[in-house]
């Protein structure tokens, strides 16, 4: 039972590297960022419930959600060093777009959604990445900020410091 567990999520793991790599990314960041809105999505807490049915994963969705607590105040802090108009939401909120009008992107990695979907995204001896982009919300537009190891998805302070870093040297 575990080989097969292990199977299928390393399975899942090529696929949604796979699915990232399938849309187009563009070079840089967009241009109009300076000028446009962007949001930040929050890191979210996963259901015990759900585990109740596997309980080896039990640990897992605890240790998800303790790294969501301390997570989500890094990304309070490192937001407010961002240079633009921001806001953090839910991907509840940009699922059912309850979020303020005018936002044009939104920033994402396909491993944040995994995890925040309670997606066990784990081999032995595998390391899992993804692109950390912004998206254009409104064309489908994905600009590449950097590739995501699946131990910095939390590190929420190393993104908005490359980030920065990268509008630095766009827009100075």
């Amino acid at each position: 039972m575990k080989n097969i567990v292990k199977i299928s999520l390393l399975l899942m793991g090529l696929f949604l590297s796979q699915l990232s790599f399938a849309q187009k990314m563009e070079e840089g960041l967009p241009e109009d960022l300076p000028q446009s809105k962007i949001m930040f999505l929050a890191y979210e807490m996963l259901d015990p419930a759900r585990a109740q049915l596997r309980k080896p994963l039990m640990r897992y969705y605890e240790k998800c959600n303790e790294q969501a607590v301390k997570a989500n105040e890094k990304l309070k802090a490192a937001a407010s060093e961002y240079p633009y108009e921001h806001i953090i939401i839910t991907r509840a909120e940009l699922i059912e777009k309850t979020y303020p009008k005018g936002y044009k992107y939104v920033m994402n990695c396909d491993l944040m959604d995994a995890q925040n979907n309670g997606e066990i995204v784990y081999a032995p001896n595998t390391k899992f990445y993804s692109p950390l982009y912004i998206l254009n919300i409104e064309t489908g537009e994905r600009y590449e900020l950097m590739m995501l190891a699946q131990a910095g998805v939390y590190s929420f302070e190393k993104i908005m410091n490359t980030l920065n870093k990268k509008i630095k040297k766009q827009f100075n």
